[in-house]
């Protein structure tokens, strides 16, 4: 029974069943001759899901021969819906190699320098990088073209992005916009109205495939934790990063356990590093836990490969340069009160407190 039914389902081949079409990726023989299927779901319902059958228990598993497929002819004007179907199969092909396949023909103004943080990326055993580029260097988009070309690839079906709840509209918005990536915005509400509509042992994260989510909503929602350890993505981004540098925060230890949950890991911040090597050590260790040790003993050439760090003075196009308008700081002067002159007073003299009693226990601490 076993060779016959090693016959009949082999790695590959397209099967039918409760109504729907599936691809075999994967076949375990059971002992009782009996064999489990594993198998991605490819028909309009079930597209892109991963399932297991057995077919001990599912008995109408009906396998697609291809000699019987019924060719029907395309009468559209200029044959449109063969070139349709032609041109899906060239967008959903996959693409491998470290060039930019896609992410060039988004709605941006292309500059060279955007397209380094994915090309440096790609370079490594697994494409993690901090991109610590200075404000108005167009962080966003060069996330967009790292999500773009993951997408492109195959390994970008499932991702999240962690952002600051006051800007991840912005973030939303400016991911579809350029580069038609839906992001769909999560907060409590949303994933607790998505857990009234599932089964009570599904898990809620794996509901969209690409969401946006505030990192406060997951960091104060202990309930959510349970999910998370059983979910996982193949990009994941963290915005506004060194806000969860201090590992010993809830922020720093939602980011760090996150780091794990993924196989492309993405940050962003124009203010990576805060004087203290341990801190951006944490950050780097998110990357690649053995890149640097969290000692912070170690230098620029040991960090080197996971980060993009420049400015607009970095930038030599002259094109580009134009885009870029000068800060003008405009003091503005006020007249203040007695009690709003006392009351700040004693705010500074709380924020120096407390600075004084970091410092003491920064300097009890056993090295």
């Amino acid at each position: 029974m076993g060779e016959a039914l090693q016959q009949q389902f082999a790695p590959g081949a397209r099967i039918s069943t409760r109504g729907e079409d599936f691809l075999i990726t994967k076949i375990t023989e059971n002992y009782d001759g009996s064999s489990i299927l594993d198998v991605e779901g490819i028909s309009e319902l079930v597209k892109g899901k991963s399932y297991k059958f057995d077919t001990k228990l599912d008995v109408d598993i009906r396998v697609l021969d291809p000699a019987k497929t019924n060719l029907v002819a395309d009468t559209d004007f200029g044959y449109r819906r063969t070139k349709l179907f032609l041109e899906t199969q060239l967008r959903n092909s996959t693409h491998y190699g470290n060039k930019i396949h896609v992410a060039h023909k988004a709605a941006f103004n292309l500059s060279d320098y955007q397209l380094d943080p994915t090309i440096k990326a790609f370079k490594l055993p697994r494409p993690r990088l901090l991109i610590a580029d200075g404000v108005g260097l167009g962080k966003t988009i060069e996330v967009g073209i790292f999500l773009a070309e993951m997408i492109k690839r195959g390994k970008g079906k499932r991702i999240m992005v962690l952002a600051l709840k006051s800007i991840l509209g912005q973030f939303q918005q400016e991911i579809w916009n350029r580069f038609a990536i839906p992001l769909v915005r999560l907060d409590s509400h949303g994933i607790a109205q998505i857990r009234t509509e599932l089964p009570a042992n599904k898990n809620p994260f794996e509901y969209y495939d690409k969401t946006i989510i505030s990192i406060d909503t997951l960091k104060n929602n202990a309930k959510f934790r349970h999910f998370i350890e059983k979910s996982r993505w193949d990009v994941i981004v963290i915005d506004e990063c060194h806000t969860v540098a201090n590992s010993s925060s809830q922020r720093g230890d939602l980011a760090q356990f996150l780091a794990t949950r993924c196989e492309s890991l993405v940050l962003t911040s124009a203010t990576p590093h805060n004087g203290k090597k341990e801190t951006f050590a944490n950050l780097i260790q998110m990357i690649e836990p053995t890149a640097i040790p969290r000692s912070g003993d170690y230098d620029k050439s040991g960090v080197e490969p996971y980060y993009v760090r420049r400015f607009k003075k970095h930038i030599l196009d002259d094109q580009v340069r134009a885009n870029f308008q000068e800060r003008k700081i405009v003091p503005i002067h006020c007249q203040i009160t007695e009690k709003e002159e006392e009351f700040l007073s004693k705010q500074q003299k709380i924020k120096f407190e407390a600075l004084q009693t970091i410092n003491l226990e920064t300097e009890k601490k056993p090295l």
